[in-house]
């Protein structure tokens, strides 16, 4: 019986057979998963976020791990111009790498984020967020209310295309911790 919100629960016998899970990058990140690449500023996340998509465009190994090919979608909001040079740099397909050419508001555009990924691909591998910060301009990271609109945000995206998803972000104040741990499990 569903709720006025339309919400149930389904038996295991209702659900039936789940497809096996099949990564993105092996023993790391598949679809519908969230990952998250922090560290201290200068530390060279973007450059292992652009050597992770290089490596998901063109299937080739990340870190010696096996990568499953396909589309990747960069949101580059701190350095737009310069992840195509990152990206062509760390051999990214260039048929299969996506950069946006605005910065994103993810809690605010989730929908034309899916739009305009859409347009470009029907399923992308990889969605990319670079930063989380410039993501979410004008939230409050230290914020469970923001942060939780962020991660739906992020949900409605992954919603539209079967993909695994890759957030950067630097620490910033030891409350944001917690957030992100719910996050990694998210």
């Amino acid at each position: 019986m569903a709720n006025e919100r339309g919400n149930r629960f389904r038996s295991l016998a209702e659900i039936g057979h789940v497809p096996p899970r099949v990564p993105t990058i092996a023993g790391v990140l598949a679809p519908g998963e969230i990952a998250l690449l922090t560290g201290a500023p200068k530390s060279g996340k973007s450059t292992l976020a652009a050597g992770l998509a290089a490596s998901v465009s063109r299937g080739g190994p990340f870190l010696g791990r096996p990568c499953k090919p396909g589309p990747v979608a960069y949101l580059a909001a701190e350095r737009g111009g310069g992840i195509s040079r990152r990206l062509r740099a760390a051999g990214a397909d260039e048929r299969n790498a996506f950069v946006a050419e605005w910065s994103p508001l993810l809690i605010e555009e989730a929908d034309q984020i899916v739009d305009a990924i859409g347009a470009k691909t029907e399923a992308p591998a990889l969605i990319v967020l670079d930063t989380l910060a410039r993501c979410i301009a004008g939230a409050d990271e230290n914020s469970s209310r923001d942060m939780g609109l962020a991660v739906k945000a992020l949900a409605r995206i992954q919603a539209a295309f079967p993909t695994a998803a890759t957030v950067v972000s630097r620490p910033r104040h030891s409350r944001l911790a917690r957030w992100w741990r719910s996050l990694v499990i998210a």
